[in-house]
């Protein structure tokens, strides 16, 4: 990470290159009075780390919009990717704020688009900066996570796919991996 003394906050990071090359590029972030340091710095760590997208809904010429964990251009509820977050009987698009606000749905005004993309939440990090990651968002950066770190350290039995043809008792175990300052339950 680089961190910039500057009188504007911003940032910078994620994927990008000439010609469609897909290059990983640093998280760069200001170091500004005027918002926590930690908010700009774990926005652009959504970007590098979890592939997140800006959720911002001002124009933005020339920018070219893509399918990201948090963002979408599909509208088919088993086409989001976020579907298991959204309650059954949401409308399609969600249109007001108030009703908008407090789950995952899905909003129209993404990726610097007015209309045809499409976020989670009315409010997330990845949108308005002040606030938490949302619940989508959230879970990518878990999946990020477990994709890069096992959190266990065995289970049983010990193969990643198993079919059972019966209708008796399969066994099923696991050990996650125990902090240092106390204890977890499965």
């Amino acid at each position: 990470m680089l961190l910039v003394h500057d009188l504007a906050p911003g940032g910078s990071s994620g994927l990008g290159g000439p010609g469609g090359v897909s290059i990983r590029r640093p998280i760069i972030s200001t170091l500004n009075l005027s918002l926590p340091n930690s908010d700009i710095a774990a926005h652009e760590s959504g970007h590098y780390f979890a592939d997140l997208v800006n959720n911002f809904t001002s124009a933005y010429p020339g920018y070219v919009p893509l399918e990201a964990p948090n963002s979408t251009s599909q509208t088919s509820s088993n086409l989001i990717k976020w579907n298991a977050w959204i309650e059954a009987g949401t409308p399609f698009p969600c249109q007001t704020t108030t009703v908008c606000a407090s789950v995952a749905r899905l909003i129209e005004r993404d990726q610097y688009r007015a209309t045809g993309w499409y976020r989670p939440k009315f409010d997330c990090k990845m949108n308005h900066l002040g606030f938490g990651l949302c619940d989508v968002c959230g879970e990518q950066i878990v999946k990020t996570i477990h994709q890069n770190a096992r959190p266990l350290d065995g289970f049983s039995p010990m193969v990643s796919n198993l079919m059972a043809y019966s209708t008796q008792a399969v066994g099923f175990a696991l050990t996650p991996l125990r902090p240092w300052t106390h204890d977890l339950e499965v």
